[in-house]
């Protein structure tokens, strides 16, 4: 079967919310959790919340973006199509498709590139840069420190409630003494909260193997203000320490000294999402790779 022939019934959505765009060809785009993506004659991508708590997420991506984009060095999406409605899905957007494929360790050879070192810099900096209040005024979630630190111990009690259960009395050992220790250093929360894009792992940052650079970064549905470390927490997971730590160097925000350590800390909470999210939405492949990534981690 074709994946045309698989497709949900999203192909005829853009063609009653957009009738001016004209529909030849369509692609169903590997999406995350939050939103259905479809290519559009190999142009647009076209995104349709999954449900509707995530219909909020893609509202405050259409309000931030055209404001953040002039001030970014690399592109963003820019809505050009944007459907409002009563009837599920409540929103739908399209962009121009940013052209360009996943950065991926093998794109930053020991060496470290520098031109790769600093666009990721150039990038966090001008973000981070953004006026925290100005995002909130667009509807960017998130206060101070102290907030970051409720929303983690919120988390703490989420993933002992959801996730424990699961798992062997090493893990949840593990997993205990990793979030109260993070949640009891005081220094860990004496960071300026900064505007955060908050899923920058590297499937979201495209790089363009002609040009040998990176062209943009998309996903914008979890940004939030809080700690600047965050940011970083893909780099480390995706690409590795020497790699983050370089970026860290370029990085010309506020920085302090424990900021890679507190990435370290995100870095090691994601398999928890895995496992979580793929109970809840009945993904089990999720699950098994968020426990998978678990036991790598303990032992």
């Amino acid at each position: 079967m074709s994946d045309e022939a698989s497709m949900p019934p999203y192909r005829e959505l853009v063609r009653a919310r957009f009738p001016a765009v004209d529909v030849e060809r369509c692609k169903p785009v590997l999406g995350g959790w939050d939103n259905y993506m479809l290519l559009v004659n190999d142009t647009w991508i076209f995104r349709f919340p999954r449900r509707p708590e995530n219909e909020d997420a893609l509202r405050k991506e259409v309000a931030l973006l055209p404001r953040l984009a002039p001030t970014l060095p690399l592109a963003v999406p820019r809505f050009e199509h944007v459907s409002r409605g009563n009837a599920p899905p409540r929103i739908v957007v399209g962009y121009r498709r940013i052209p360009g494929r996943p950065l991926k360790r093998e794109d930053i050879a020991e060496s470290v590139p520098t031109s790769l070192i600093a666009q990721l810099a150039g990038f966090l900096t001008a973000l981070h840069r953004f006026p925290a209040d100005r995002a909130r005024d667009l509807g960017v979630p998130g206060g101070d420190a102290n907030a970051w630190r409720r929303e983690y111990e919120d988390f703490y009690r989420w993933i002992q409630r959801e996730a424990f259960p699961t798992l062997g009395a090493r893990e949840r050992r593990w997993a205990a003494h990793l979030c109260e220790d993070f949640l009891t250093a005081s220094d860990h929360f004496g960071f300026a909260p900064v505007l955060l894009h908050r899923d920058l792992a590297m499937e979201h940052v495209l790089f363009d193997d002609a040009a040998g650079r990176i062209l943009g970064v998309i996903d914008w549905g979890d940004a939030s203000i809080g700690d600047p470390a965050f940011d970083f927490t893909g780099i480390l997971a995706d690409l590795g320490e020497p790699v983050a730590q370089a970026v860290l160097d370029s990085y010309r925000g506020v920085k302090d000294p424990g900021m890679l350590d507190r990435a370290r800390f995100y870095a090691r909470i994601i398999p928890f999402y895995g496992i979580i999210f793929g109970r809840q939405l009945g993904h089990e492949e999720w699950t098994r790779d968020g426990l998978l990534r678990l036991k790598n981690l303990v032992e």
